[in-house]
């Protein structure tokens, strides 16, 4: 099993492909931004680490040319939870062009 990429933060941060987070809330609210360029497939993990999130909301953004659950983004903001992100290229015309930066990230 391949080792996960870990990444602790508390502040603005724009997440790469394939990395994991761990938010801390501790010090106020913040934003996360999704990958610009992700894949069909791609996945990342987002995990409440320490930190009132009802009181600090972290704001989870979709990169520069997709959508989160087809809207603008979303509110991570209940303690103790994770949310598993998942990338779903679309295929808007024939000859299925996967990677053609249109798509969105789902809850998985």
């Amino acid at each position: 099993m391949p080792q996960l990429n870990w990444i602790n933060t508390n502040a603005n941060y724009t997440i790469q492909v394939s990395e994991n987070i761990l938010v801390d809330a501790s010090a106020g609210s913040f934003t996360l931004t999704l990958p610009d360029t992700p894949s069909h497939g791609d996945m990342i993990r987002i995990v409440h680490g320490k930190g009132d999130l009802t009181t600090n909301t972290v704001i989870i953004l979709p990169g520069l040319q997709d959508t989160l659950l087809r809207g603008v983004g979303l509110d991570f903001d209940l303690n103790n939870s994770s949310v598993t992100l998942l990338f779903f290229d679309h295929d808007e015309g024939a000859g299925n062009n996967f990677n053609d930066g249109n798509g969105d990230w789902r809850v998985f």
